[in-house]
This record gives structure tokens, sequence and C-alpha cells, in this order.
């Protein structure tokens, strides 16, 4: 019967042999005991064509069954047990459900390191660290993937292919772990490796060119970073081979470079223009695009637009809790993409509210500090919830929070990041709010880091300089010093080095939502202004 079927199949009528198919199964399924290797493999050929189908349940109610008998056959074919695992773990992973899926990927590498075939174990430790990965752990998927490529390498050029497939979620793995200067380093090299296999404008290689200007944005590379991804949106622009889908990643990459660089507003208009092209993906594109739609709503946030970030905010979240496990890190993300809106609108009780759903969903069962540590989202959600109770007057309430952020943040990020010092300031500023002078150390590491990778024009420099001064102000501080600090924020205030037209609006727009007072007094800010006019 199996034979008869491929027959068919081999002509290359589709719609015979589905109905021959069909058939067939539900013959054997009326003459052949329950369990029978020729009715598996009938029903596994009959999963196939729904699984192309996409009919995600059908298939898998069809695979859990195929399962079933090989487990049973005796002996055991483990060449068609494996086959059974990996075509079951693929189908519920497709669905979203990571948890059920797992399992099955951990039975197939036991099962492929049984039949000793190098190949067959790479690509079933892939899947498995690619499951782990989606279930969040990390440290195990890394373990998996690092054996894969391990195992790929050794198989020399026919292994290349799926040696970038691993490299690929390696980078994704050291990257959760903020482990970025890894993570871009294993990028690079499944570049190389793509752009021999696929070509300088295979979609494999684009998409590896918008994961290193990621790295790149995080490490502070954002010249570099910008330039890669223009390049790498001019070849898919002219390439038929590109999906709307690479393309559309390439840009939202570009645009959170954009509007890391203080450029929101040529951000916004990038984005503007690919609405059209984002509504034309289907549903599940459309999930898989999420990133796009914060940027997006980030990039309005920062030019104003508040009202139609907040719309577009809220999207997410509901795109994200309908299609992700109810702690994923991306749910927090989005979560803190809101909060950030609410915050501007001056909405501080819905900001705060989404602040610590954000925090809690992201604490998990039993976490300790050490995990707690390497989860970067989670820090800046109970950083953002001290901020915002700062904001509130709420001081008494924020003190575990300030604590506990500064705590993680020291553990868990780079000692030159925006991160750190994102959450040096905010602990500086709370200390200021208390009125007491015992965060001024923290407020000048803030600083200096801001200043070493932000170059002459910064927002976030613009910041540094401006807490540091009126703390300095605050504490009687060298008035020399302070007077430093202030020339050198309305220095870069005013500068425009080329990088965007509307850098001042931006900066000064940035000052004001986060109700940085210059010195805090009418007299104070003729002060600031005298500095800044040359003089003879």
């Amino acid at each position: 019967m199996v034979f008869a079927v491929g027959i068919m199949d081999a002509m290359g009528r589709a719609e015979d042999y589905d109905r021959l198919l069909q058939a067939t199964v539900r013959y054997a399924e009326l003459t052949l005991p329950a369990m029978d290797r020729e009715l598996a493999d009938l029903r596994a050929l009959q999963a196939d064509r729904l699984f192309v189908a996409q009919d995600y349940p059908a298939a898998q109610a069809l695979r859990e069954l195929v399962l079933r008998a090989r487990r049973a056959a005796k002996p055991v074919d483990d060449a068609a047990l494996a086959d059974a695992l990996s075509d079951l773990e693929i189908t519920l992973s497709l669905q979203g459900n990571y948890a059920a899926a797992l399992p099955y990927a951990t039975e197939a590498v036991a099962v492929a390191r049984r039949l000793g075939r190098p190949a067959l174990l790479a690509d079933a430790l892939w899947r498995e660290g690619r499951v782990l990965l989606e279930a969040g752990r990390n440290t195990d998927a890394e373990t998996r993937l690092r054996e894969a490529d391990l195992l790929n390498a050794r198989g020399g050029a026919e292994r290349r292919a799926a040696r970038v497939l691993a490299l690929d979620q390696l980078a994704v793995a050291l990257f959760e772990q903020r482990r970025v200067r890894e993570a871009r380093d294993v990028a690079v090299l499944a570049l190389a490796l793509s752009r021999e296999v696929d070509g300088e404008r295979g979609e494999r290689t684009l998409a590896l060119i918008g994961d290193i200007a990621t790295f790149d944005r995080d490490l502070g590379e954002l010249e570099r970073a910008e330039t890669a991804l223009r390049q790498a949106v001019a070849i898919a622009e002219a390439s038929p081979k590109a999906s709307v889908r690479t393309r559309l990643r390439l840009y939202s990459a570009l645009s959170s470079v954009l509007v890391s660089r203080g450029r929101a507003v040529e951000a916004v208009r990038m984005l503007g223009d690919l609405t059209g092209a984002i509504g034309a993906l289907d549903e599940a594109e459309q999930r898989d695009l999420s990133d796009l739609l914060q940027n997006y709503a980030t990039a309005l946030t920062e030019v104003g637009r508040l009202d139609e970030a907040e719309v577009i905010a809220r999207r997410v979240v509901a795109i994200r809790k309908a299609a992700l496990r109810p702690d994923d890190p991306a749910i927090g993300r989005a979560l803190g993409a809101l909060g950030l809106v609410l915050d501007r609108l001056d909405r501080l009780e819905d900001a705060l509210k989404v602040q610590i759903e954000a925090a809690n969903l992201l604490m998990g069962n039993g976490r300790d500090d050490a995990a707690l540590a390497r989860d970067d989202v989670f820090i800046v959600a109970v950083g953002n919830v001290a901020t915002t109770l700062v904001k509130l007057d709420r001081l008494a309430e924020a003190k575990p929070f300030q604590e506990l952020a500064l705590r993680l943040a020291r553990a868990g990020f780079p000692a030159e990041s925006d991160d750190l010092a994102n959450a040096l300031n905010r602990w500086a500023q709370y200390r200021k709010a208390m009125r007491v002078c015992d965060g001024l150390a923290a407020a000048r590491e803030a600083q200096a880091i801001w200043a070493r990778r932000s170059g002459a024009v910064s927002p976030d420099r613009v910041v540094g300089d401006i807490n540091l001064a009126s703390y300095l102000r605050m504490c009687r501080g060298d008035p020399a010093e302070q007077r430093a600090y202030w020339r050198d924020a309305v220095r870069y205030l005013l500068a425009d080095a080329g990088q965007s037209t509307d850098y001042d609006a931006r900066a000064r727009t940035l000052l004001r939502d986060r109700r940085i007072a210059f010195l805090g007094t009418v007299d104070a800010n003729w002060q600031l202004g005298a500095m800044a006019t040359p003089r003879p």
C-alpha cells in the first residue's frame, strides 16, 4: 500500500495522491493492527500532508499515533523512532507548545546517540537547543548548540549549512545571557559560512547582518551598526529573493539603531512608510514581527506622538501574550515599552501597574539573585517600578526596588553599558529625592560611563551632566565643577555633529519628559543661558 501511494506521489498528481492516501489509510485502519508498522508509515505520510497544509493540530494527532507505534515495534527501529520524535517536536513547536515539545526533542537526542550517526545527532541537538531557547533555558541551549556546532564542523562542507543554523541559534543563546560580544563573534562566523552557502543576497545572510547590527547597537558601536544595516537593506531591496519579512526585520533593526542615535524622527518616518507592508502579512507573520511594531512605538514615543505610541504598544503586548509563554521576556519588554508611553503621558499610576505586571511576570518561581541578575529585562522592569514610585513621591515604597535594581544591575550588566549607567543614575536620583548626598558617587559613575560611550552628541550624556551638576548644587559641591558640567551639557545640547537635524528637539524633549530641571530656579536658568553665550 505504501509503495502504491509513493508511485502516485512521484507522478506529481497532488489531488490524486491525497485522495488515494486518505482511502488507503482508512482501509489500513480497518485491516491492520493498530500498532502495525505499515499503518504507521501511511499515517506518517498523511501527517506530512496535513503539516504542509498548516493543519498542525490534525498533524499532531496523527504523529502521536505514529510515535506510539514506533515505540511499540519489536524490535524498535531507532531510525524510524528518531524521525517520529523529530516530527512531533516540530509540530508542537510550531504551535508554540515548547513545554510539550521539549521531552520529544530530548528523547530524539538520546536515540541519535544510540544510532551513532554524527549528522543525525547534530540535527537533534540543534532542535533540542532551539526548543530550550524558546523555553528560556539559555544555558542548557548553549551546551546543546555548542556540541551540535562541533559535530557539524567535523562534517566539513556537507554540514556547512547545518552549521550556520546551529551557530545562529548559539548566538541568540549567548545574547539572551547578555554575553553580547561572544554572541557577536559567533554570529560573524555564521555570517562568513552563510555567505559561502547562500551568497551575499541569501535570506540567512541578510538576517545575520541584522543580528550582528543589533549586537553592535548594544555594544555601543552605533555607526558600524547603521552602516551594515543600510548596506543590507540596499541588498534586500535590490534582490527579488529577499522576502518581505526579511526586509522588514532589517528595517526594524535599523530603526532601533536610529533611535539609539537620537534620530527618532527619521525612524518614525521610515517605519511609517512600511505600515502597508506590515498589514499585507498574515497574522502569524505579524506576530513574528512584533519587534518592528515595538520599535515603532518606541520611536513614536521619542518624538512625542504618544497617543499613537500607546495604541501600538498595547497591540504588541496583546500579540505577545497570545503567542508566547506567560513568562517570556518578550512580554516583559512589551510591557516595559507600554509603561514608558504611559509615563510620558503623565499617567503614572497606570504606568506603575504595567511595570509591576512586567516585574511579577519575569520574577518566575523560586528564582534566586544569580538567576535574576542574568535577566536584563527583569532588572530594567524593577528599575522602572523604582523610578515611577519616586516620581509619585512614594519614596519609602521605592527603597527596596531601588536597592534591588542597583544590586542586580551591578551583578548583571557590563561595566561600560548604558543599562548600568541608567541604574546608577536612577539610584542617584532616588537619593537626591531623599535629600541625602550619598548618591553622588553613583551619579559620577553614570556620567562617566555615558561620557566615554556617547561622544559629543548624546541625550544620555546631557542627562548625565545635568543630573550630576544639579546634585552637586544640592549638596553644595564645588561651584567650578558644577559650572563645568553645565557648560558641557549646554554645548552638547546645542551641538549638531551632522548626526541629526532633530537632535536639539529630541534632547530638549528628553530632558523635559524626565523632569530634569536645569538648576531649579529662574536665576540659575539665566546663569545657564549666560554660559552658552560666547565671551569675547
